[in-house]
């Protein structure tokens, strides 16, 4: 599960979660009640299965990031530290194999509340294992 194995990456990463403040780092929702800043990221649909071999297909997602902080120069500093985790990664994560991912620049929209917004996806190409329905 590739939402799993990301989100276990950039926790894992003392860094980050120091300069968020915690392990503000979220799959799809951020939870009510939780302070800026944050770092939250989802899966686009339209993600794409092709059969490799017997045994593992090859899945391509997108997964888009969003970090939002009241400053912008810090709300920056943590995009690009997100960035920099994921872009160019290759190798295996916790419930993945064979993890390739290349990245778009980073862009801005203005956030909720006054705050800043920065954006940018993460294209991941990996391996699954094909499962079959039993019978």
């Amino acid at each position: 599960m590739i939402e799993k194995s990301l989100l276990q990456h950039l926790l894992d990463d003392t860094e980050l979660t120091t300069f968020l403040g915690g392990n503000k780092i979220y799959f799809q929702r951020v939870p009510t009640g939780t302070e800026m800043p944050w770092v939250v990221f989802s899966v686009a649909p339209g993600g794409v299965r092709e059969r490799i071999s017997l045994k593992y297909i090859d899945a391509q997602d997108i997964i888009s990031f969003e970090i939002e902080h009241p400053q912008m120069v810090a709300g920056r500093e943590i995009a690009e530290k997100v960035l920099r985790r994921v872009e160019n990664f290759r190798g295996d994560l916790s419930d993945d194999s064979d993890i390739h991912i290349t990245c778009s620049t980073i862009r801005s929209l203005d956030g909720a509340f006054a705050s800043y917004r920065y954006l940018f996806n993460a294209y991941v190409r990996y391996k699954e294992v094909i499962q079959f329905p039993s019978s």
